[in-house]
Formats: C-alpha cells, structure tokens, sequence
C-alpha cells in the first residue's frame, strides 16, 4: 500500500531478534537479550506510547516480570534513557499502554537497538514490546 507525501498512518514497531521475528525471547534469569527495529526507509516514525506482554511456560507474566530496558538509536549511538528503565516505568500493559509525556521522531530507515535485562525470574521470559505511533510518509 503506497502512501503518498505527507500522509501518515497509524503504525506499530516490534523489537526482533533472529528466529523470533515477534519478540525477544527466552531471556533467563539475570541475562539480556537484544533486538532490533528498523524503521521503514519510506517514513519517519513518530513514538507516541509503548506497551509490553511478558510469557514464561505459555503463562502470561507481564504483572509479575521484574525487567529493564534501554533503548539506543545506533545511527549517533543516543540513548532514550539516562540508564535503563524498570520495564513497567516506560512500557505499559497491552490493555493500558504508557503514553509519552512527549512523542520522539525517528527518521526512516533508523536502527533502534533494544536491550531487555530480566532482573528476576525463574524460568525463560519472552518479552513482546510495541513502539505504537505514526508512520509520516516522505
């Protein structure tokens, strides 16, 4: 579906890692994973909230997990965060997501490296991360 200059549609980014194209996955306890988002090299991408669902044994965790995050735009190697986060700080729940105080523009075709350090659990963790905002078509 080709979108012409100046358009914008809703969109919504998902970490991804080799082997799972949907989350990143199997973290164990006190051990990071990473993944990737490439943004579309057709528009920016204006980051409105964020959202996150935590599974372990197929049973839904996302109350629970104790986790942090930092995110890094590769391209000049920014951080979003100081440090990392507590996940639940700046990811809300699917049902509630966290809305940031004010949006972050990333241009196309940025890479966002993703680092997910599960704090504690005791069994593997699939984190499923949403960036939901707004492709704005160049």
């Amino acid at each position: 579906m080709k979108k012409d200059h100046g358009q914008e549609s809703f969109f919504c980014y998902t970490p991804t890692t080799v082997g799972s194209p949907d989350r990143i996955a199997g973290i164990a306890s006190t051990l990071s994973g990473n993944g990737q988002i490439i943004m579309d090299g057709d528009s920016d991408f204006e980051w409105l909230s964020a959202t996150f669902s935590a599974i372990s044994n197929n049973v839904d965790v996302t109350a629970s997990v104790l986790a942090t995050v930092q995110i890094t735009d590769t391209s000049d190697n920014t951080s979003v965060f100081i440090a990392p986060q507590p996940l639940r700080n700046v990811f809300g729940s699917a049902q509630l997501p966290f809305w940031l105080p004010r949006p972050i523009t990333f241009t196309s075709k940025t890479t966002l490296n993703v680092v997910v350090l599960n704090i504690f659990s005791a069994n593997p963790v699939d984190f499923f991360l949403s960036l939901i905002g707004v492709k704005k078509y160049t």
